[in-house]
């Protein structure tokens, strides 16, 4: 079995998009607490919730992503086999 080798490059890349969720959930937050007129402590309140929203679009980002590269790798297959 060949070993996996995970560049820093790669690991730099998702922990980006992971910090990109982080940030739209906790804009998500924001915004709600300015439309609800709710207490700014919401902001700390709810880290656990944030959490789980960021984690929820990270894995959806991901679904997304592994979707358009196996469509990538078909594409290749395809103009390989021409």
């Amino acid at each position: 079995m060949n070993d996996t080798v995970i560049t820093a490059k790669r690991k730099r890349t998702e922990w980006i998009i992971l910090l990109a969720c982080f940030i739209v959930a906790n804009m998500l937050n924001i915004y709600s607490i300015i439309q609800y007129k709710s207490s700014w402590t919401e902001l700390y309140r709810s880290m656990f919730y944030i959490l789980l929203i960021t984690f929820f679009l990270y894995f959806v980002m991901l679904f997304f992503r592994l979707v358009f590269w196996g469509i990538q790798i078909a594409i290749r297959r395809i103009k390989r086999t021409r």
